[in-house]
């Protein structure tokens, strides 16, 4: 390692040490560890900026950068009625807000190919709630409660008819429905891999999911599940003739 004057630059990703986390930091960045003694865990450290081949500098004084703040989207009701909202799928918090969306029994369909409308471009996947099916609820009190709870970028449209790509009734427009899931629970199942999918399900995106003890699998009625997680484990005992055919 060597000194040299650096100057942050806009965009640079200061990390300050002077935080709560700061023995995590100090792990994560740490380039030359200390191994204290011959029974040390060979993995004392990760590199985070080795890992993924970033340029990175440690910084003695303490840099007073003002940290980003993070913009928050705020939707209202719209004062005309919109024919349909659209909405781009590309994180997390679009899943969540399918699931909720799912949840308030809304009728959500799915573009196959990428569209343009209103000189916006939406991706495949994109999700489209239109008021079509969706007359017997609030549907823009709830879209717009929704879309500020997750934080998402919802577009009013006034047509189904787009200016590339294919239009909302097309049959490449496809309907989603609430799929039933179900994860194998119980002996043989890692814990850690099992508590792994409950989380992201019941925590980050706010799902339900049915937990089954291997066992009992060869008496789940199969034609109303939909999707079935195996999380690592042991599954000779769980898989028989019986229940794969």
């Amino acid at each position: 390692n060597s000194e040299k004057q650096i100057e942050v630059q806009k965009q640079d990703l200061v990390i300050s040490a002077y935080q709560p986390k700061s023995n995590l930091v100090r792990v994560l960045f740490e380039s030359k560890p200390f191994l204290e003694d011959s029974v040390t865990y060979d993995l004392t450290s990760w590199s985070m900026a080795y890992l993924f081949g970033l340029e990175m500098y440690g910084v003695k004084e303490k840099l007073n950068v003002a940290p980003k703040q993070k913009s928050t989207m705020v939707h209202t009701v719209p004062a005309n009625k919109p024919y349909a909202y659209a909405v781009r799928w590309h994180s997390i918090n679009d899943v969540a807000f399918l699931a909720a969306l799912l949840k308030h029994n809304i009728v959500v369909k799915t573009a196959n190919e990428p569209f343009e409308i209103d000189q916006k471009k939406f991706p495949a996947g994109s999700l489209i709630i239109s008021q079509k099916g969706n007359a017997q609820i609030k549907l823009d009190q709830i879209m717009t409660e929704l879309a500020n709870n997750y934080q998402i970028s919802l577009t009013a449209v006034n047509t189904g008819f787009v200016t590339s790509g294919m239009d909302f009734g097309s049959d490449q427009v496809k309907t989603l429905k609430s799929p039933k899931v179900i994860v194998a629970a119980g002996e043989g199942i890692v814990p850690y891999a099992l508590g792994g999918v409950w989380h992201y399900f019941e925590k980050q995106i706010q799902y339900p999911l049915t937990l089954v003890s291997g066992n009992k699998l060869t008496s789940v009625p199969w034609h109303e599940v939909d999707v079935l997680i195996l999380p690592d484990g042991k599954y000779q005992d769980i898989f028989s003739d019986r229940l794969l055919n």
